[in-house]
């Protein structure tokens, strides 16, 4: 009897202890993200509650380019973002508190220009000479820079490079013939292929498995490691959501 009245009393510790954590609030987060079609995880781990699952109620913001997102972040009106790759690396070499503590996708920049200019432009060394346009601190962007200067092409004096706010932008100034040709990431390539523009390069052909977006936060939320494990299970938990469900996952 007294070993029955004692496993009683350790399972309603125990159910005690359950009701607590059930009932503990969620941490608030804002999450600032860009329309990419890698940061469809995000949603994945909001709508499919993996991150309530992880005790988080995740807010979304969305942001046109980078630069704009890493300042959200350094002021204090996100807690966590995702923004390139170049853009962190530029603001943390000058001084800014900022910490990456994951990533969340890689490649999906793409070349796209007017389809009279497709049999010219079929490499970076062809891009000598004309306008392209990008958006500022993409990793597309950094890409590009990168292979022009393997290529011993001059980025600075040898074709002219526009920085736009975001790919919208780069595609209407494609079109209109405001520039040859312009660096987008997806899902917008499949926009600029809708608008009559032809993709002839991707920056997995050019460096492929580059990292993409990483996932940053401000130094001074990094002592919270807790939480943001939390938020980063939820990540690995939508990734896995999004392979093994691809229907639901498009829904």
């Amino acid at each position: 009897m007294l070993n029955k009245l004692k496993g009683l009393l350790a399972a309603g510790v125990l159910l005690s202890q359950s009701a607590l954590v059930l009932a503990a609030p969620l941490q608030e987060i804002k999450l600032g993200y860009l329309p990419v079609t890698g940061h469809a995880k995000f949603f994945v781990a909001k709508e499919a509650g993996l991150f309530k699952d992880e005790g988080l109620n995740v807010e979304l913001f969305e942001f046109t380019n980078s630069a704009d997102g890493i300042s959200a972040v350094l002021a204090g009106r996100l807690d966590v973002g995702a923004f390139g790759t170049s853009a962190p690396l530029v603001h943390y070499g000058r001084g800014a508190e900022l910490k990456v503590i994951g990533g969340i996708m890689g490649e999906d920049a793409y070349l796209v220009t007017r389809p009279e200019l497709a049999d010219q432009i079929k490499g970076i060394a062809d891009l000598k000479g004309k306008k392209v346009g990008t958006v500022r601190l993409a990793s597309g962007d950094a890409i590009l820079r990168s292979e022009l200067h393997k290529a011993d092409i001059d980025w600075r004096k040898e074709l002219t490079i526009s920085e736009l706010r975001n790919p919208p932008a780069v595609i209407q100034a494609v079109k209109n013939g405001q520039v040859d040709a312009g660096v987008v990431w997806g899902p917008h390539d499949r926009r600029a292929e809708a608008e009559g523009l032809k993709i002839v390069l991707s920056s997995s052909e050019l460096q492929p498995g580059h990292p993409c977006c990483r996932v940053v936060i401000a130094s001074n939320s990094a002592e919270d490691t807790e939480k943001w494990q939390s938020f980063l299970r939820a990540l690995l938990k939508a990734q896995r959501f999004a392979e093994e469900n691809p229907k639901a996952t498009v829904a």
